[in-house]
């Protein structure tokens, strides 16, 4: 199964519209390869990672598809594959509801919605140069104070770059820069 873009997945492209400058760019979770696409026209390089062989191989066909897109697709474990210092920034809308990973990878952020991101965002610490950015999408359903607190505790500063209200929550585009 892959996750189908939503609201959050367009809250991210739009956050990404306004704040990102180039570089290479890692979307972690590129699901079906949409922020991925979009991001290689304004990237000078782009790594889509997703664990699931499925997300990876749609990816690659909406890449294909867009012809004049330079990204790669890879199957792994968040960014365990890079080496240190290598990218500019490390996008993602990870799964971020209050409950067990293993119920539902698509959704499922941990206990407290935040602990995928929370473990996203010291891996992406380590990958990302000086100055590079984070940008992560969260909810309020989520133990929101928790991962702002996380992201503080790492990076130079952070900021809610996109907000969107939707039924019941709000979804937030945070965007972290490494010092």
């Amino acid at each position: 199964m892959v996750y189908e873009p939503r609201e959050d997945t367009f809250l991210l492209l739009d956050c990404l519209k306004r704040g990102f400058r180039g570089g290479v760019l890692v979307e972690v979770g590129c699901g079906k390869g949409v922020v991925s696409v979009y991001a290689s026209n304004r990237a000078d390089y782009v790594v889509g990672v997703d664990i699931a062989w499925e997300a990876v191989r749609l990816s690659r066909e909406l890449a294909r598809a867009s012809k004049e897109c330079l990204v790669d697709f890879v199957q792994a474990d968040m960014l365990n594959p890079f080496r240190d210092s290598s990218a500019d920034v490390v996008a993602s809308n990870p799964p971020y509801l209050p409950c067990d990973y293993r119920e539902d990878p698509l959704v499922c952020g941990g206990e407290d919605g935040v602990e995928f991101s929370a473990r996203l965002a010291r891996e992406a610490f380590r990958v990302l140069r000086r100055s590079g950015e984070l940008f992560l999408v969260a909810s309020s359903i989520s133990n929101f104070e928790r991962l702002l607190d996380v992201l503080r505790g790492l990076y130079a500063s952070v900021e809610v770059a996109e907000e969107r209200r939707l039924f019941f929550e709000k979804l937030f585009c945070l965007r972290a820069l490494k010092p």
